[in-house]
């Protein structure tokens, strides 16, 4: 049988040696060793580099051996051998270092610990600790157990709330899109308009040319009627009366100068608005967070008398928050 020393299992199917414990220099990793000097727990990074600081060089440090916990009890944990000391039994407890040893590991690795060693020959079965380390894995498995039954509606919740959120996007952005389309309506107008004055405007000119052209032609037509009959008294009429139809011409073609142009536009983009899109608007929107817990859950873990199993050496400590 291996120490009775929890580990974790890593992804390559090894094992390394772990406890409740956070490195003392660190304070991050779990502990894998102790240093005697120091009487700090070490993470595997800092028990490799403690003794290669010039100050910690004479340090001795103890690595935790690398166990597991079997499935079985086949015999006393005081009647294991000890690995380094073959002959020897592993009847002793190290609190220091949550090792158990030998005899002759005291004397060569433990005598720092002598107030952490307990002979484990005096101990006894304690059927009240036993109990209580079984209600509280069956808290836990039933917290677990309703955690698991959650699952699934948690699931389809979470996916819904991937759904509305996608919706909610879409809407909203429809909503700009509606109003951006009217405004960009409502500009084109404006210019539609416009255009239709120019062109109207130059389409009066354009009649008014035809018929000042129609008017001159007959006008000439007439002459040369009056010229090829020699129709001297027509002729005279028609002088003394085309002076003032010429007044009436040239001020019929001045009208038409002034008329045939247009008033030019462009369109002129809301500085305001572009800036607001370029310098504000850094977000569509923001990804609002709320918590959903399940209650049965929070009540199952209220009730947890927690306070036990926190105090064991091995116990696993989990907080969980929401932000």
């Amino acid at each position: 049988m291996e120490d009775l020393y929890i580990t974790h299992a890593i992804p390559n199917g090894n094992t390394m040696a772990t406890s409740t414990y956070v490195c003392g220099l660190c304070f991050e990793e779990h502990v894998v060793g102790f240093c005697n000097n120091c009487s700090l727990r070490l993470c595997h990074k800092c028990l490799s580099n403690h003794t290669k600081v010039v100050m910690f060089n004479d340090h001795q440090v103890v690595p935790f051996k690398p166990t597991t916990i079997t499935g079985h009890v086949e015999m006393s944990i005081h009647e294991v051998k000890c690995r380094v000391h073959k002959t020897d039994s592993k009847s002793l407890y190290c609190g220091k270092h949550d090792v158990t040893i030998c005899g002759r590991c005291v004397l060569s690795a433990h005598m720092a610990c002598k107030d952490e060693i307990v002979d484990l020959y005096n101990t006894k079965f304690d059927e009240r600790n036993a109990g209580e380390l079984l209600s509280t894995l069956n808290k836990l498995e039933e917290t677990i157990n309703v955690l698991g039954a959650s699952f699934d509606e948690n699931v389809k919740l979470s996916d819904d709330c991937q759904e509305k959120y996608a919706k909610s996007i879409e809407e909203f952005r429809n909503k700009l899109n509606t109003r951006l389309d009217k405004l960009q309506s409502i500009a084109e107008n404006a210019g539609k308009s416009k255009h239709t004055q120019n062109r109207s405007k130059l389409d009066q000119v354009q009649e008014q040319c035809k018929q000042t052209k129609r008017f001159i032609t007959e006008q000439r037509d007439l002459i040369h009627e009056m010229s090829q009959k020699k129709k001297g008294g027509e002729l005279y009429v028609f002088s003394k009366r085309f002076e003032q139809k010429m007044n009436e011409i040239n001020a019929l073609v001045e009208r038409v100068r002034q008329n045939n142009c247009i008033q030019t536009y462009s369109f002129e983009e809301n500085v305001k608005m572009r800036l607001a899109f370029e310098n504000n608007f850094n977000e569509i929107g923001r990804l609002d967070e709320a918590c959903v817990d399940s209650e049965e859950v929070n009540e199952i873990s209220k009730e947890s008398d927690v306070n036990d199993w926190k105090t064991q050496p091995n116990a696993t400590q989990y907080s969980r928050s929401c932000e």
